[in-house]
């Protein structure tokens, strides 16, 4: 059977310095990676030479934690394809792995810049500035502007979570960007930007989902 491992490579060093965390997978002597959501940064790894290779490793348990689930759930969706599995190569395991049955697909983050956007044009700016606030964050743990809303699952938010806990209070500046200070995130912070997320997550469930078509 197919076995798993997350990784950072080295020499896939970004140009803002992030890397992109990847899921090896190994049968039969040969391996292939998949490319996940999710970017690290200086602050999440541990650098070290190991015979005169660099090897990096990941430090931050919400990351970690992430990857393990995600591992997990290959494991799970591997095992439902039956014994047959077990025969196939692993181009054949990786495309089995990462193909979208639903093929469903929509961007979170533009989906809630979105909703931030109609709740302003209603006249609720506070509310509207707290859900931007909340996916500025997601923003900030996801590395990009682009999550596709299958990926958001019980596990993502508890590892989201646990992200804010490590994370410093950002300040908005007037060009709309924010900038990290010396203090420490709230704990009102903590707990209220999750909810905002899994209000504009129902939002797009009672949007987008079809009971009859399932």
């Amino acid at each position: 059977m197919a076995t798993f491992k997350f990784l950072i490579l080295p020499h896939q060093r970004k140009d803002d310095g992030t890397y992109n965390v990847k899921i090896r997978v190994t049968q039969k002597g040969r391996s292939k990676y998949i490319k996940t959501c999710h970017n690290v940064s200086a602050s999440d790894i541990i650098k070290k030479k190991d015979n005169g290779k660099e090897k990096i490793k990941i430090k931050n348990q919400a990351v970690i934690d992430l990857m393990e689930e995600m591992i997990l759930g290959f494991k799970k969706k591997l095992t439902s394809a039956g014994v047959e599995a077990e025969y196939w190569d692993v181009d054949r395991i990786v495309e089995y792995l990462t193909t979208d049955v639903d093929n469903f697909r929509l961007n979170f983050i533009s989906f809630g810049r979105k909703i931030a956007d109609d709740i302003e044009r209603e006249g609720r700016k506070g509310t509207a500035k707290q859900y931007r606030i909340a996916i500025n964050a997601l923003v900030r743990f996801v590395g990009k502007e682009d999550l596709d809303i299958n990926l958001i699952t019980a596990s993502f938010m508890r590892a989201f979570e646990k992200h804010l806990k490590t994370e410093p209070s950002f300040k908005g500046r007037r060009t709309g960007e924010s900038l990290p200070t010396d203090k420490p995130k709230g704990k009102r912070a903590i707990s209220l930007y999750p909810a905002h997320i899994k209000t504009i997550h129902n939002l797009a469930k009672a949007e987008f989902n079809d009971e009859d078509r399932g």
